[in-house]
């Protein structure tokens, strides 16, 4: 029993590696998030350091295995949470550099990303997810009470 723990743990160590990129799957093309729920969902998202959101477009094959019958675009959502810090690689050999002394992106030019603004928050993917929710029900609340009732449009 020990030797099947031992996988797992390692697989969850692996997760905190700097760099690394956990991708979580979280929505069908069935599932519909409008333009609006989408943009703020989201900035939601990406208010969380670390976290992205993405959607993908649903080929008109996997449009009929989830009986997408719309004509809109359907997507796929999925969040992304990439562990901070720079990943750990083999090492490359030395960049050529210039006659001028710089490398090939040009003297004083840095190679390579900048360093990540924003807050670094590991609340973790359920609170992101409640908090999601709630959000949307409180729009969908809004969206409702803002509609005139059946009773007061017939009057």
């Amino acid at each position: 029993k020990e030797n099947e723990v031992l996988p797992a743990l390692e697989i969850i160590d692996s997760l905190y590696e700097p760099g690394k990129k956990l991708t979580i799957h979280l929505l069908n093309p069935d599932t519909h998030l409008t333009g609006p729920c989408w943009r703020d969902f989201n900035r939601y998202v990406k208010s969380f350091g670390g976290w992205k959101a993405k959607r993908i477009l649903a080929t008109p094959e996997e449009r009929k295995k989830f009986k997408f019958t719309k004509k809109g675009k359907a997507y796929f959502v999925k969040v992304i949470r990439t562990n901070p810090g720079t990943p750990v690689t083999k090492k490359k050999p030395p960049k050529k550099k210039t006659s001028a002394g710089g490398t090939k992106a040009g003297p004083g030019k840095s190679v390579g990303k900048k360093a990540s603004k924003g807050k670094t928050n590991s609340a973790g993917f359920n609170g992101i997810l409640a908090e999601a929710a709630a959000l949307a029900a409180a729009q969908r609340e809004a969206r409702e009470a803002s509609r005139p009732s059946k009773k007061a449009r017939t009057a």
